[in-house]
């Protein structure tokens, strides 16, 4: 990726190129020990209680640690859906809103779209035909 890269980085191109051998595995090793966290797994005090709960609840399930997810600050915070059992018959939690439409306002009269075409009736010119004009795509 480094040698591929031009413009902005066009110096540092250059100078991993002119490395050594083994300063470059340096650098390579180094990048490779880097790690991305997902915000949703940190824990977080998202209550603001100056603790990190153990087993925080939102809408009455116990969503584990408790850790961000934007979803949970909605003025109506997204019902989770729990235990359930995946497509290998495993036991998991899952993460997944059972109250999403709510969650999200999708049936607020600005957003309310009749014939599920991706534009809300107030801008739709025939919102019960597919399409923005008409069934015209």
């Amino acid at each position: 990726m480094i040698r591929r890269h031009g413009g902005e980085a066009q110096l540092a191109r250059k100078d991993y190129i002119g490395l050594k051998d083994a300063e470059r595995r340096q650098v390579i090793d180094f990048l490779q020990s880097l790690v991305l966290y997902q915000t949703d797994q940190l824990p977080c005090d998202m209550d603001g209680d100056g603790k990190i709960s153990e087993h925080f609840i939102v809408q009455g399930m116990d969503t584990g640690r408790e850790r961000f997810n934007p979803e949970w600050l909605f003025k109506i915070p997204g019902k989770i859906e729990g235990p359930v059992v995946n497509v290998r018959g495993e036991p998991i939690i899952s993460f997944a809103l059972t109250n999403l439409r709510k969650a999200y306002g999708l049936d607020l009269e600005y957003l309310k779209d009749s014939d599920g075409d991706g534009f809300p009736d107030v801008i739709d010119p025939a919102p019960y035909k597919r399409g923005y004009k008409d069934g015209e795509h």
